[in-house]
């Protein structure tokens, strides 16, 4: 099964509960973002190392992170 995360912390919390529900034990999430620095050209591959949040979702999962 692959879902499409969604746009935004709900809608993944949302898609991710419902694949767990069906016995997923491991996911891995691929998305999209946009970047501030001009250098970094349109098709450009980035792994983040770290992020910042700015959404609730995360408090109510915290303690089982």
């Amino acid at each position: 099964m692959f879902p499409h995360p969604g746009l935004g912390g709900p809608s993944a919390t949302k898609n991710l509960e419902k694949v767990i529900a069906l016995g997923c034990h491991k996911c891995v999430a691929c998305g999209g973002a946009g970047v501030l620095e001009r250098d970094i050209q349109l098709g450009y591959i980035i792994i983040p190392i770290s992020a910042i949040r700015d959404e609730g979702i995360v408090d109510v999962y915290r303690k089982y992170l």
